[in-house]
């Protein structure tokens, strides 16, 4: 914390993304083991990033060049995603544990890159060492990291991913520049990748998901017209995802889950929001902030 203030260096980085080099034969010995102990008790719950995420990434984050320091651990990671995909060979009958194991601290590894992205983002425009090009590049190894472990047919913890890949949606809108106006500097320009647009089309694939995305944009205080106009332009009808999910919630409460002030605070993106024909209980989670 002293370094985040200017006081003292932060510590090297090299030894910890070291410990994240793992081989199928390191798994199940002492440098796996060892890995997985010191993390076992600071791994995310429902708290993303979460405060341990990000002391972890201090040290990266503090300097240039943070983006490919966080794809190094990523790649390092490498047969921790092929554990949570295939299992491990000498797994036995453990092999659905150990699978948990490995998506927990991809999924710490998850959040360590959200992280990495706030704190660098926040010294935009003050620090010679933060480039807006590098945090959209961040963000986009980010996404692509977050897609490859929610598309997997198998993967565990999808609801956790999902959760990261809202709060970088949130945040390729919060540090747009239409958005941060003259309070911030921007980071992303309208037309960088990853769209506004191509996150509002991946969440529409389920209408619970796109109107819980929604929810927190307008929670965030995200401008009303800037959103509507996206919407539009990825030929989003809303109107017909609201009344899609209230007929599903109505088949069935628990998979379609919905929350009635979710509804009230997505009015302003469309002309008019159906009523659910009985009321709905508050079972959707809250939107997440942006910090």
């Amino acid at each position: 914390m002293l370094a985040d203030e200017g006081i003292g260096e932060p510590p090297p980085f090299a030894a910890f993304a070291d410990q994240w080099q793992l081989t199928p034969e390191d798994w199940h010995q002492q440098k796996g083991r060892d890995l997985l102990a010191r993390a076992s008790t600071r791994l995310p719950s429902d708290e993303i990033p979460g405060l341990f995420a990000h002391l972890l990434v201090f040290p990266i984050a503090s300097r240039a060049g943070f983006a490919a320091g966080w794809l190094r651990l990523w790649n390092s990671a490498h047969y921790l995603r092929e554990v949570l995909e295939f299992g491990s060979f000498d797994a036995g009958e453990s092999d659905y544990s150990d699978r948990a194991d490995a998506s927990s601290l991809l999924l710490l590894l998850g959040c360590m890159g959200l992280g990495c992205f706030d704190q660098a983002a926040r010294r935009l425009g003050r620090d010679d060492q933060v480039e807006a090009g590098e945090l959209v590049s961040l963000h986009r190894i980010l996404t692509s990291a977050a897609m490859e472990i929610s598309q997997l047919v198998d993967t565990l913890h999808r609801d956790r991913w999902q959760t990261v890949l809202q709060h970088l949606a949130l945040r390729r809108i919060y540090w747009d520049g239409r958005i941060a106006g003259t309070s911030r500097a921007a980071v992303f320009d309208p037309e960088d990748e990853t769209s506004i647009q191509a996150y509002l089309q991946y969440f529409h694939a389920d209408p619970g998901d796109l109107i819980a995305f929604l929810h927190a944009c307008m929670s965030n205080g995200f401008d009303a017209a800037m959103l509507r106009e996206e919407l539009h332009d990825a030929a989003i009808n809303l109107q017909a995802c609201v009344t899609s999910l209230l007929r599903l919630h109505e088949l069935n409460e628990r998979r379609y889950p919905l929350r009635a002030d979710a509804l009230q605070a997505i009015a302003p993106l469309m002309p008019a929001v159906p009523r659910p024909r009985r009321s709905v209980p508050a079972t959707m989670p809250a939107g997440q902030g942006t910090t």
